[in-house]
């Protein structure tokens, strides 16, 4: 899929930046709780932890702005192509962080790579991602093979790869115990931590 597919995944919802501001105080200090129980989990081994509460942040906010979405990919579609909200993110991530992250770009459906039982663990990571390529295994950025493997790390593409993050665990078929696991939602969270900040405290 290229990137102008990726913009075309459906209409552009109407962004409301000031929705979240006139958010009932209620509201907006749960939605900054959550943010702040994801930056108090800094042991290594509550790193799902934080990527989650993190991402339930987001969630919140997301469908207070757009508030005409009807599930996740509404909301994806507008924030994707929102010059405001990728603005914040760009000043507010630091770039080294986003090459870590983007360095484990694509991330793959977790759910279809058990169900096929498709890589072993054995494997290398780029032995693991030739495989996946190959059996066509749903990914994000969709578009990694147009870009012959080096997508732009910019926001749309980041804002995809952590939602595929936020699926495989939300879903599930994440394993604290597979290095290769937690290694990529460590990454995923150094990223998404920050942009939520920028979203959810300057709002």
């Amino acid at each position: 899929m290229s990137c102008e597919q990726i913009s075309r995944r459906g209409n552009r919802l109407t962004f409301e930046p000031y929705a979240f501001v006139e958010l009932h105080s209620d509201g907006q200090n749960l939605i900054r709780g959550w943010l702040d129980r994801a930056s108090a989990l800094t042991s290594e081994d509550q790193v799902f932890e934080r990527f989650i509460f993190a991402w339930v942040a987001f969630n919140a906010w997301a469908e207070c702005v757009v508030p005409d979405s009807k599930s996740d990919h509404d909301y994806l579609r507008s924030l994707a192509e929102t010059p405001e909200v990728a603005k914040a993110f760009e000043s507010r991530v630091d770039s080294r962080l986003l090459k870590t992250f983007a360095a484990a770009w694509p991330i793959f459906r977790a759910q279809e790579v058990v169900r096929r039982s498709l890589v072993s663990t054995s494997k290398s990571r780029e032995e693991r991602r030739e495989v996946l390529l190959a059996k066509k295994v749903e990914h994000e950025p969709s578009c990694w093979s147009t870009h012959s493997g080096k997508p732009p790390s910019d926001w749309r593409h980041t804002l995809y790869a952590l939602y595929r993050v936020r699926c495989n665990l939300f879903h599930g078929q994440k394993s604290f115990h597979i290095e290769n696991d937690r290694n990529i939602v460590n990454r995923a969270s150094a990223v998404l931590l920050p942009a939520v900040d920028a979203l959810v405290r300057v709002g």
